[in-house]
């Protein structure tokens, strides 16, 4: 979407391609939303089961009511240790590792994978606060 807005800016795009853009960026997004309400996830569970089963690896290898799971127990994490400076609450972080190790998350030990999950925490948290 950041890209069409830069197209159109430079005059690479017209308002209706525009507007048929954020038509389509909407269905997207209803799309997802749907989808996390038949697994009953709420909006940030969702967003960290998204990151959960980025790498193909995992959903070929980790059932989806683990990962299920583990969306859940992370997003509880977040809002119990929720601080402006979450980047600075080591012990915060530490708690996140443990709950995925707990769960052998990610299969194939990828740090890559771990970030990307200490990343999404620390999204929701700015957006919480």
């Amino acid at each position: 979407m950041y890209n069409q807005h830069i197209n159109y800016i430079r005059g690479e795009k017209n308002v209706y391609e525009v507007l048929e853009a954020l038509v389509d960026f909407k269905h997207e997004l209803y799309k997802e939303i749907e989808s996390g309400d038949a697994m009953d996830l709420t909006y940030e569970e969702k967003a960290f089961f998204d990151v959960l089963t980025a790498d193909p690896e995992v959903i070929d290898t980790m059932d989806d009511d683990i990962l299920i799971k583990i969306a859940k127990e992370l997003t509880k994490t977040v809002k119990d240790n929720l601080c402006p400076a979450w980047h600075e609450r080591k012990q915060a972080q530490a708690k996140m590792r443990m709950k995925i190790k707990k769960y052998d998350y990610p299969p194939n030990k990828s740090e890559k994978d771990v970030e990307d999950v200490m990343e999404q925490a620390t999204l929701q948290c700015v957006a919480i606060v």
